[in-house]
């Protein structure tokens, strides 16, 4: 045993001996890395004292020291908002002995995190740290402003734009930084900038940085996807146009050298590409198979006492946007503009003035190819954080109040770098986002087409705005479908919708019963606007009483664009919505590219009342109610999609409307032979195709017609509607109806008892004319007879005396 223990404890010593090195090595190399990361860390090398201090922070959680100064590395690193972590455990161990340092930059990477909420708590603080100056704010005034920027930015996020974003991909954007893309006009070609190891002089700036060289990637393809969208935005999954690109190689030594070299604008043709290097701004060609040598633009473009960042030239070479930070100016770098001279050289700049230019920096011009808007990006005016994306458009000489893009193309971070292809329809731009792969990325945004739904509400047979409310529902874009209302405007509504979707449209107007329209949106190129006109109109019985409501529902996507270009004088079309409406209702869709189509509902107004053979349209105000006072929605309703008479139809959901409304040839009196004898017969009055509306040649057959019934008090006159066979047997029975009804409303208005009128439809069931001629080709004088109204007139019979009933007997009590 006694020998046992004695090897025993040699060997525990052996083992402490070992592990007491082991941690007096540990503990060497501890001090030797924390040595090296201060001497890195105080030369402001904080990417190569990043690792050091981050093994020491892990190492030991609670120490201040390693944490703060983790957090500072990340913060001047690639990956900023790695710092959060480190920053916040550094306040709980701080406590009240915090830095405002630390408040300053853990505000700032919440802002760029767009935790607004939490970055103003944090500016705030610093604010409470800092003195204010004697008789002076300017302590104070930058955490100001970037508590303003944060409430900026809650308002932006709360109301998104309707744009999708998306990250370029590995094939453009690595770890390292991407930036300040320019693109050809058809976006065959992006070239963008990048600092890459692999580059040209494969050194790194002061700062750590390798130095920048200009990339080149051809466009691969473009179609649909189905993404996620970019995270700072709502995440979903949505069927996506997106453009794809080569994997990007370095443009060449002859533009790139061992220094930095940026590209900033590319001519829309592709073949001019100005640089930046060494603070001025150079040019060069492309000849045709290389790059030619980069020439340095003139002195009036390169103030020799500043730096010359970025510029946009105009699509027809004659004006030139550039960056500077020139005396002279509203304050940090500006945007100025130079004109091209007779010689062909660029002219003095003039400063865009202090619309545009803050005391802030601008930065990035892009100017349009009808140079008419401009985007840049700016630390000023409205931005949410760093730089933000802005517009101003040129009217009448003068700049615009810049319009902030609006999130989620601006974050709390730098956007920056935007430019746009030539139909304007997608942009590209620098930012750093959740998905970045490394420090700043390219992205490519697309602006959604919004289709704009513009309707006209009408009722009654003079058609008379009425005020309606408009609900719409996507139901296929994701599990969560946004819902739009508009607002209540007599006769019209409007909606603006994202494509491509499925909507379920819900029309409500007082009076009426509510009607669902479900509407596909196309995949769009371009705004093209969806059209909609609800007619309402009440059908009586021959007693007067009503009976149904008719809702039709005229619906069209409507290319108003190459309308107007095929007629000029349409133009006014585009700023009259009842106008729209009525010619949506006249085109064919095989001429004018629409999508057309007709829904009918008839609802039962009182179901108390039993149908008869004929149905008298209201020639007063429609919705009228039933005894109750209320109107009656009860009753059964189809959908079908028609075109208008003459047009092809396709139908969606038939729905027999012969069994709602007149389908006998039945008059509501009878005559003799001798009566009939005697009584005059009066022509048909005729209608233009697809119309209801009287001609003025065939109201003097009406006022005729007026004359002989106040003459002949004791009779009574059946008005019946006819069309052609052109459109669906559905269409044209509701349009036969009016035509009867307008007939029926003119005689009225001539001082006639309404109570002696009935009026009927009958559709294109009853022609007096053939509409096709044998060999089946058509027959437009057949077609002109049978778009009529028939009168007749007649005694009506006397109604039968009523059976006298015998008294009810008066109930006995038998109860006991």
């Amino acid at each position: 045993m006694s020998r046992i223990n004695t090897r025993t404890a040699f060997l525990i010593s052996i083992l402490f001996l070992c592990l007491s090195a082991s941690a007096q090595v540990s503990d060497r190399k501890t001090r030797r890395d924390a040595d090296n990361a201060d001497k890195l860390f105080s030369a402001e090398n904080y990417w190569e004292a990043l690792p050091l201090y981050k093994s020491l922070a892990d190492a030991n959680p609670s120490s201040v020291k390693y944490n703060n100064r983790t957090g500072i590395c990340y913060f001047f690193s690639p990956h900023k908002t790695k710092c959060i972590s480190y920053f916040e455990q550094t306040i709980k161990d701080w406590g009240t002995d915090t830095i405002p340092e630390v408040y300053y930059y853990l505000g700032t990477a919440y802002q760029m995190q767009n935790q607004f909420d939490k970055a103003i708590y944090c500016f705030t603080m610093v604010k409470k740290s800092v003195k204010p100056l004697k008789n002076s704010s300017a302590a104070t005034s930058d955490y100001d402003r970037a508590i303003e920027m944060c409430n900026n930015g809650k308002r932006m996020v709360g109301d998104p734009t309707s744009v999708r974003i998306l990250n370029l991909g590995p094939t453009v954007n690595t770890f390292n930084r991407e930036y300040a893309p320019v693109i050809s006009a058809d976006e065959s070609k992006l070239i963008f900038t990048s600092r890459r190891k692999e580059g040209t002089g494969r050194k790194t700036t002061p700062e750590g940085y390798y130095y920048e060289d200009i990339y080149i990637a051809e466009k691969l393809s473009e179609g649909w996807q189905v993404q996620s969208l970019d995270s700072t935005y709502k995440k979903e999954k949505h069927p996506f146009y997106s453009i794809f690109f080569s994997k990007a190689r370095n443009i060449g030594s002859s533009l790139n050298t061992k220094y930095d070299d940026a590209a900033i604008s590319l001519t829309p043709d592709g073949k001019t590409l100005f640089l930046y290097r060494d603070e001025f701004i150079w040019q060069s060609t492309y000849d045709g198979s290389k790059w030619t040598k980069p020439v340095a633009l003139n002195d009036n473009i390169n103030e020799k006492r500043s730096f010359q960042p970025s510029c946009s030239i105009t699509a027809d070479g004659k004006s030139l946007y550039i960056v500077s930070d020139r005396p002279g100016g509203m304050g940090g770098k500006d945007i100025y503009v130079s004109k091209k001279t007779g010689s062909g050289d660029w002219g003095p700049c003039v400063n865009l003035g202090e619309t545009i230019n803050t005391e802030y920096d601008e930065d990035s011009p892009f100017i349009t190819p009808d140079g008419k808007t401009l985007y840049f990006s700016s630390q000023g005016h409205n931005s949410m954080g760093g730089y933000d994306i802005f517009k101003s458009e040129l009217k009448e000489g003068k700049w615009s109040t810049p319009e902030n893009l609006g999130y989620p193309t601006n974050t709390g971070a730098d956007d920056i770098f935007f430019v746009m292809n030539a139909n304007q329809t997608r942009g590209y731009f620098s930012s750093v986002r959740e998905d970045t792969y490394g420090d700043d990325d390219i992205y490519v945004l697309y602006f959604v087409p919004q289709t704009f739904f513009y309707a006209a509400v009408k009722e009654g047979n003079d058609l008379k705005p009425v005020a309606t409310t408009v609900k719409a529902k996507g139901t296929t874009s994701s599990e969560d479908s946004i819902s739009y209302a508009g607002s209540k405007i007599p006769g019209r509504y409007s909606l603006a919708l994202l494509a491509p979707d499925k909507y379920n449209m819900t029309i409500e107007t007082e009076g009426y019963k509510p009607h669902s329209v479900d509407v596909k949106l196309p995949n769009q190129n371009y705004k093209k606007p969806f059209y909609q006109e609800v007619n309402y109109q009440t059908v009586l019985r021959s007693d007067g009483k009503p009976l149904k409501q008719l809702t039709t529902i005229y619906s069209a996507f409507f290319d108003i664009d190459s309308v107007v270009k095929a007629d000029p004088t349409l133009s006014q079309m585009r700023d009259h919505l009842a106008a729209y409406s009525a010619l949506v209702k006249k085109l064919d869709p095989n001429t004018s590219k629409l999508n057309f189509s007709v829904s009918n509902f008839s609802d039962q107004i009182n179901p108390e009342l039993p149908s008869t053979p004929e149905i008298a349209s209201n020639s007063g105000k429609s919705g009228q109610p039933d005894n109750s006072g209320k109107p009656n929605t009860s009753g059964t309703s189809g959908t079908s999609g028609t075109s208008v008479e003459g047009s092809s139809s396709t139908s969606t959901k038939p729905t027999s409307l012969e069994s709602k409304i007149d389908t006998s040839t039945r008059t509501t009196g009878t005559l003799t032979a001798a009566e009939s004898s005697e009584l005059r017969t009066f022509a048909p009055i005729q209608f233009d195709f697809a119309k209801n509306d009287l001609k003025d040649e065939e109201k003097a057959k009406l006022d005729d017609l007026c004359n002989y019934l106040k003459e002949n008090k004791e009779l009574k006159l059946k008005v019946s509607g006819h069309t052609d066979s052109k459109g669906s047997d559905q269409y044209n029975q509701v349009l036969s109806l009016k035509r009867a009804k307008a007939a029926a409303d003119y005689v009225t208005s001539k001082g006639i008892d309404p109570h002696r009128l009935s009026s009927v439809g009958y559709g294109k069931r009853q022609p007096i004319a053939p509409n096709e001629n044998p060999d089946k080709s058509d027959n437009a004088e057949g077609r002109q007879k049978n778009r009529r109204v028939e009168f007749k007139v007649f005694v009506p019979k006397p109604a039968p005396k009523s059976a006298s009933r015998p008294a009810a007997k008066k109930p006995t009590n038998n109860a006991k």
